[in-house]
């Protein structure tokens, strides 16, 4: 049996390309694994934000992907 992982950011190549995979590999039997990967956003360094904030803003991008996980895609 193959393990795939197949890392994903719910950006639209990144659905496309599990598409393309799951579509590859239909016919072999195949095990695949989704990892949500993202990049922290925080680019300026001139403003500084209190640990508070930043895990504010980090909870909110938590909550954001796990919605993001919950819905279903367009041909399911």
């Amino acid at each position: 049996m193959l393990s795939i992982l197949l890392p994903t950011d719910f950006s639209e190549n990144s659905m496309n390309a599990i598409k393309y995979a799951l579509e590859f590999f239909k016919y072999q039997k195949t095990e695949f694994f989704f990892m949500h990967a993202y990049q922290n956003e925080f680019y300026d360094h001139d403003e500084l934000v209190s640990r508070e904030v930043f895990d504010d803003i980090l909870d909110g991008v938590r909550n954001q992907s796990q919605s993001n996980l919950r819905k279903p895609t367009e041909n399911s």
